[in-house]
């Protein structure tokens, strides 16, 4: 069920919040519940990031910030990050994962969407391209600054000035992102 029109989650982060999104947050009574009503959990699937001026944790954030912008719009609940070095780490993770009685949903940043016992594995690299015909990588890390709780919107604007990135071009993030946001929804209502 579509909640409501919104667009990115407030300032503060809700991963330590009990704001009923995350699955570490909620009672098993709260669990029993949503299962009878139909909910889904997503599992965000994290690989570590080598990259100099990002921090190893940046991909499961930005999973994570995705999937409560679209669980403010629908009825899914969210878990912690599963954290992997490489494909082939998942098939040996996701047999150890308790899905609470759940029908899973996993979501990865990178490749192309797949089914792994199962269970549906989107990416949100393969949602960009059935938006754009642009290149991922060059919006990738304007989609992490969108989504970034602890920037304001004056610093998310000084930011992209010190790196030299076009100011429309992150407006066209924003939409993109907006549009991805959207699919998500529309895959998992």
């Amino acid at each position: 069920m579509i909640k409501k029109e919104t667009c990115f989650p407030s300032i503060s982060g809700r991963m330590d919040l009990p704001a009923n999104i995350y699955i570490h947050t909620l009672t098993y009574e709260d669990i029993e519940r949503r299962k009878r009503l139909g909910y889904k959990l997503v599992i965000p699937i994290a690989q570590y990031r080598k990259e100099e001026y990002l921090s190893i944790g940046i991909e499961g954030f930005f999973l994570s910030r995705l999937m409560e912008c679209v669980s403010e719009k629908t009825d899914i609940i969210v878990s912690y990050p599963v954290w992997i070095k490489n494909k082939d780490e998942l098939y040996i993770k996701i047999k150890n994962i308790d899905f609470f009685g759940f029908t899973p949903f996993l979501l990865k940043e990178k490749g192309r969407s797949f089914y792994l016992n199962d269970i549906n594995i989107v990416t949100v690299e393969d949602l960009f391209h059935e938006i754009s015909h642009d290149s991922y990588d060059k919006y990738k890390e304007l989609f992490y600054i969108a989504l970034s709780p602890e920037m304001t919107h004056i610093e998310k604007i000084k930011g992209l000035k010190i790196k030299k990135i076009k100011f429309e071009l992150y407006n066209e993030s924003i939409k993109i992102i907006s549009k991805v946001i959207e699919k998500l929804v529309g895959i998992l209502v």
